[in-house]
């Protein structure tokens, strides 16, 4: 079993994150007692046993579009409800419409930019791909005509 991180790195329940373990001495450790929530745990977090048996198990039930009218359509609601249910126990505040299930990072980011009420988007030049390309393609296709977007530069050290 690994040690824990020193920046109480948290995932989803039943995932384990071997990527962002970092040492005591390095300079993420400055972070002290500040939590972190891997929001893209699916690019870079191996899943526990407990997770693949409960994806096997979903599979195994007969995995329908949840929209279906039928049986197994139902099953697919119920594993989606539990998995809302799951998520909102995680997030303080969060509302049951305010969970939305994507395909990965991208689309999330997409979703996210497409509703931005603000108008002004701050990111930092080391952000994820899919995050500049979102909020780059949220002015460009005018999703909110006030939308200022802003790239902050990082220092090489920081990068």
């Amino acid at each position: 079993m690994q040690e824990a991180d020193p920046i109480s790195h948290l995932t989803c329940e039943g995932w384990q994150d071997e990527v962002l373990n970092i040492e005591k001495n390095s300079d993420l450790a400055s972070f002290g007692a500040a939590k972190v929530i891997n929001l893209d745990a699916a690019a870079n977090t191996a899943p526990t046993e407990e997770v693949i048996q409960a994806i096997i198990s979903a599979l195994r039930s007969g995995a329908a579009n949840p929209a279906s009218a039928h049986e197994l359509g139902d099953r697919s609601r119920t594993i989606r409800a539990r998995a809302r249910d799951s998520v909102l126990s995680l997030v303080t505040g969060a509302v049951e419409e305010g969970v939305i299930f994507t395909s990965g990072c991208t689309e999330a980011n997409n979703t996210v930019f497409a509703g931005i009420a603000a108008a002004t988007v701050i990111t930092s030049a080391v952000e994820h791909p899919s995050v500049l390309r979102s909020a780059s393609g949220a002015r460009q296709a005018l999703v909110n005509e006030r939308l200022n977007t802003r790239t902050l530069t990082s220092p090489p050290s920081r990068a």
